[in-house]
């Protein structure tokens, strides 16, 4: 996924603005803080990364619970210091309370699901465009199916728009789940040399007449063969993928290939 070019916020003069406007006379508005904190935070990561709605909840859940842990181990003489502010903004930014971990999820959780909507509705967020470009990118270097969908449940995207991505399901999708197994798996063998790709053996061709054994490059081969297979199973494809693609000749995986850079 390429990374999204979003301006960052200037969220120091942000935080100033709101103390003197109204901190003065009505004291901070700490919920408004922090979520100034926490869109900042957002928009900073989204900046260089893609990401899912689930994951881009975890990282600022993660991201407030060590604003809370750096708080309660700064003295609040050091504040302006460490963060630059002054001691009464970033107290009220970093207003996390004295209790445990939990409960400062808990008080923020609110403010960071706000965010994080708000992100979907700006359309930096998207499961589907995520699991799409991940579906891509494992297709062209070599990962199978199985690989992209252990790698998008981990970033919490749901059954069906994993299945709507690797199944085909929308018109503008132009290879189906065995499709993309396969160019992926041609991938793998080019890479490694297997299949169609594979150097070329100066082995023995006859057949030992003393001892009646079976010729070195029969031997070779499906030690060969076998050494493929395991590479396959390891990156998770099917056997059928494997064989297939091991039996494949040069010319038909290049076509594979060909369509591969052309359609994804």
């Amino acid at each position: 996924m390429s990374h999204l070019k979003i301006p960052q916020l200037e969220i120091q003069g942000e935080l100033r603005h709101e103390s003197l406007a109204d901190g003065k006379e009505e004291g901070v508005d700490v919920d408004r803080v922090n979520r100034a904190k926490i869109r900042n935070a957002a928009l900073s990561y989204l900046a260089r990364f893609g990401t899912t709605r689930s994951g881009l909840v975890r990282v600022l859940t993660r991201r407030v619970t060590e604003w809370h842990k750096k708080e309660k181990a700064t003295p609040k003489g050091a504040v302006k210091q460490e963060t630059g502010l002054d001691s009464g903004v970033a107290d009220a930014g970093l207003n996390f309370g004295q209790d445990s971990e939990k409960i400062v999820t808990q008080d923020l959780k609110g403010l960071v699901d706000d965010v994080v909507q708000e992100m979907v509705d700006l359309g930096l967020v998207s499961d589907y465009e995520f699991a799409r470009s991940c579906a891509n990118r494992f297709m062209r270097t070599g990962r199978s199916i199985r690989a992209v969908e252990g790698y998008l449940t981990g970033f919490g995207v749901e059954e069906s728009v994993k299945d709507s991505v690797l199944n085909k399901q929308e018109e503008s999708d132009r290879f189906n789940e065995t499709e993309r197994d396969l160019c992926a798996a041609v991938v793998l063998a080019r890479k490694r040399k297997l299949g169609p790709f594979a150097s070329s053996l100066e082995v023995e061709t006859e057949t030992n007449e003393t001892t009646g054994a079976q010729p070195r490059h029969v031997e070779k081969k499906y030690a060969e063969k076998k050494r493929a297979l395991g590479i396959f199973a390891r990156a998770g494809f099917v056997r059928d993928i494997a064989e297939r693609v091991l039996t494949m000749d040069e010319e038909e995986a290049w076509q594979w290939l060909n369509r591969m850079r052309t359609e994804s």
